[in-house]
């Protein structure tokens, strides 16, 4: 786990607005809370689900399923985690990079991927040095170790 908490930082580091609050975002409270008749604690997550400009948003309790609203005045009590970090993000926190080449392929089950792939020239000719699938309809967290680690090792 140490090597995806390092690669959301790279990430995050890069494109900021991955920590934006906003639809999506996932925030942890700093403090034990009762909220709406509900205890809340460090270990308690939730997700917004909208925001209304100079009121608060509204959330959905990642354990209870309880969906709440809450005003602005409580932002000093939670720690924005971020919203999940997808392809998108990770493109943008690649750049331009002339050693990554790009392309379309199918898994083993024949699910259609994104491959990121590290070669090298030598000579006028090219050689793989890694790549990964990205598996399109996942996030970040939900991708092989293999991914991370390929990940961590060019960013």
């Amino acid at each position: 786990m140490k090597t995806l908490e390092e690669l959301k930082k790279k990430i995050q580091e890069s494109v900021p607005e991955i920590m934006e609050l906003g639809f999506g975002c996932k925030i942890s409270f700093n403090t034990k809370m009762n909220i709406g008749g509900e205890k809340w604690d460090e270990r308690s997550y939730a997700t917004i689900l909208n925001i209304v400009p100079d009121l608060g948003f509204t959330i959905l309790h990642e354990n209870n399923h309880i969906e709440l609203f809450l005003a602005f005045l409580y932002i000093k009590k939670f720690k924005i985690l971020g919203r999940p970090i997808t392809l998108e993000d990770v493109l943008v926190a690649l750049g331009e990079r002339t050693d990554l080449e790009y392309e379309w392929d199918k898994d083993n089950n024949g699910k259609i991927c994104f491959v990121i792939r590290q070669t090298k020239y030598e000579c006028q000719e090219e050689s793989t040095i890694a790549y990964i699938r990205w598996q399109l309809n996942k996030t970040l967290d939900q991708q092989s170790e293999e991914c991370w680690e390929f990940l961590n090792k060019i960013l």
